[in-house]
């Protein structure tokens, strides 16, 4: 990996870490954040958001919004983080990128210093859950 390219993914994960501190997950306390950067290098961040009876919305769906809502249509990376654990994309996160984005680098860890940058189609699908669900 290219240190531009390394560069890139720690700024994705710093705004994923610092977007989860403003999540709402008064269910699961999972306090996960999002960030997905556009192919102008332009970042965007987003919240989980738990509400009881209802799926919530995912992070990495919410930062997905905010772009849109920005004019973004063509993105880069996407980065997931969640409190406490390595955070992989949801169901619904899973289908925004591939209807949204379905190549681009999808970067997961713990930190800036530990992470991990796949694509989607990498992700097993096994391992990929629902988040926000049945609250």
């Amino acid at each position: 990996m290219s240190k531009e390219n390394l560069s890139m993914a720690k700024r994705l994960m710093q705004a994923a870490m610092e977007a989860s501190e403003y999540a709402y997950t008064p269910y699961s306390r999972s306090g996960m954040g999002a960030a997905v950067m556009s192919e102008e290098g332009a970042i965007y961040k987003g919240v989980a958001m738990e509400i009881k009876g209802n799926d919530g919305i995912c992070a990495g769906n919410a930062a997905f919004s905010a772009a849109l809502a920005g004019g973004v249509r063509r993105f880069k990376a996407l980065a997931i983080w969640q409190q406490g654990k390595t955070a992989l994309p949801c169901e619904a996160c899973r289908k925004a990128v591939e209807e949204l984005a379905p190549d681009i680098d999808i970067i997961t860890g713990t930190s800036p210093e530990d992470m991990v940058i796949t694509k989607l189609a990498e992700t097993p699908q096994e391992e990929v859950m629902k988040c926000c669900q049945d609250l």
